[in-house]
Order: C-alpha cells, then sequence, then structure tokens
C-alpha cells in the first residue's frame, strides 16, 4: 500500500451531508477551508428557535 495515498472515507463518517452532491462540494472545497472553518464544521453550534 502506498504509504502517500489517503482515502478520507473514515474521516468523512465525521460529517453529515443531506446529499450526495453536498459531499462533493465539500471535499472539494476542503483544500480551501481554515482550521476555525474545520473547526466549526466537527463541533456546530446548536440552533437557537428564537423560544424563551
Amino acid at each position: 500500500m502506498d504509504e502517500d495515498a489517503f482515502f478520507p472515507v473514515q474521516e468523512l463518517a465525521s460529517f453529515s451531508f443531506g446529499t450526495k452532491g453536498e459531499m462533493k462540494n465539500f471535499v472539494k472545497r476542503l483544500p480551501e477551508m481554515s482550521g476555525l472553518e474545520m473547526l466549526l464544521l466537527l463541533n456546530p453550534l446548536p440552533r437557537t428557535t428564537g423560544k424563551k
């Protein structure tokens, strides 16, 4: 097995995608993402409903 080869299958399991297209767009954009963007994707902020 080539040590330089990278298969992101296991790492992609950390994310959830609604469609295959969303996953493809994510992988395409991945090299351009900053560390902060990646951190926010791995630890999303809770959604608020605006109700109190």
